[in-house]
């Protein structure tokens, strides 16, 4: 995958973990769990209280924005693209 390392090196890091089925993509459930604890500690590390909607609704918005090819999963590509663009 090409595209900024460190973004590249996050995903390497992070996509195993995030993977819990071990298929080699994200579920919504997986990618939504994955990218809320993300978004919780964010909010948290800038003091703005973590408000379970809210970090459901941007994990949602997310998951649309990062599925590129609309099959209901993401790709490490995929992944790699969607975080090199926030």
């Amino acid at each position: 995958a090409s595209g900024n390392p460190q973004v590249v090196a996050f995903v390497d890091q992070q996509f195993p973990s995030a993977d819990t089925d071990g298929d080699g993509k994200l579920s919504a459930v997986e990618f939504e769990a994955w990218i809320g604890k993300i978004k919780a500690a964010e909010l948290q590390q800038t003091g703005k209280p973590v408000v379970e909607a809210e970090v459901k609704t941007y994990a949602n918005n997310a998951f649309a924005s990062a599925d590129k090819d609309a099959d209901k999963a993401v790709t490490k590509v995929e992944l790699t693209q969607f975080l090199s663009q926030a």
